[in-house]
């Protein structure tokens, strides 16, 4: 099967490279073209809220000052998260691979599915960081996620040595 979209989803964690690794070389072999894909996850600014009760207008100075900082610390993660997902373009087009880049602000299960559906990927990457029983029901699974609702076909990079799972 030929690809023509490989979209790589990455969390810019220790495994990122080796989830674009695969996408590259996939891009590579089969002409296609990459987009590397990261989802800022931030807490919803509702569940952030200082709680205060007296309902003076403190509470309002309060609210707008967090509001400000809270937007302003998004802002900055998502320059830092581009300037980071840039390397990967750069190393795509040393290779002579088409790498776009999109840095998202939400839920990353969501947000991978609905980026592969709107550029038309044809393969969604993920990786896997190993997680097993309560620790993956508790913190959840983005892969999990994708491979259930994704609009394409997906391959799932395991990330985590055999050791790691097992500790």
């Amino acid at each position: 099967m030929m690809f023509h979209k490989i979209l790589v989803a990455i969390d810019l964690n220790a495994h990122s490279d080796r989830v674009f690794d695969y996408g590259l070389h996939l891009a590579k072999n089969d002409g296609a073209a990459l987009m590397v894909l990261n989802t800022v996850e931030m807490p919803l600014e509702d569940d952030l809220m200082p709680m205060s009760g007296a309902g003076l207008g403190a509470d309002l100075v309060l609210t707008e000052e967090f509001q400000q900082t809270y937007h302003k610390n998004l802002q900055n993660e998502v320059k830092r998260v581009r300037a980071k997902l840039q390397h990967y373009v750069d190393r795509g087009q040393e290779m002579g691979v088409p790498v776009e880049f999109d840095a998202r602000v939400g839920d990353p299960g969501r947000r991978i599915c609905q980026v592969a559906k709107m550029w038309d990927a044809d393969l969604v990457l993920v990786g896997r960081r190993g997680r097993r029983g309560l620790r993956e029901l508790l913190l959840g699974s983005v892969s999990n996620y994708v491979l259930h609702r994704s609009p394409c076909s997906v391959m799932v990079v395991q990330g985590a040595d055999r050791e790691e799972i097992e500790n």
